[in-house]
């Protein structure tokens, strides 16, 4: 079930850049969502609840993402498995994936970056934090 479609920007011909979200936390999905628009960059942002739900929506996105923001802690697939497994996709294999989870593991981000990482960031709490965690996301 996809959470929802978040366009910042009036129509225009040219298609906005999208970020892929899985996260199967609603109220975390809400305050990623409240806290984006305050920072109002020119792209979308698309929820998914699982990594099999990203899965299928890979297989056939009319708009493919620019980035994906991961969560680490997902039901079924987690969220190492899923970026292994995108890692071996000749079509994905590029694209960037941004691991986030609310553990603060330096064993796990050893291990999210050896599976191919962007980058690896600690989920904020709090509006304050949530801004600043936007912030060092859009400045990767």
């Amino acid at each position: 079930m996809m959470l929802s479609l978040y366009t910042l920007m009036p129509f225009s011909s040219k298609p906005l850049p999208l970020f892929l979200v899985i996260e199967d936390n609603e109220d975390y999905c809400s305050l990623l969502e409240w806290s984006y628009q305050k920072q109002a960059p020119a792209c979308r942002l698309y929820f998914v609840r699982s990594a099999e739900e990203a899965l299928r929506y890979l297989e056939d996105c009319f708009i493919k993402p620019q980035l994906i923001l991961l969560d680490y802690d997902l039901p079924g697939m987690d969220g190492l498995d899923f970026l292994e497994h995108l890692r071996h996709s000749s079509v994905w294999k590029n694209l960037p994936i941004i691991l986030f989870t609310s553990r603060e593991d330096s064993q796990l981000q050893t291990q999210a970056h050896s599976k191919g990482a962007t980058r690896f960031i600690t989920k904020a709490s709090g509006f304050l934090a949530m801004h600043a965690f936007w912030q060092q996301l859009l400045t990767a």
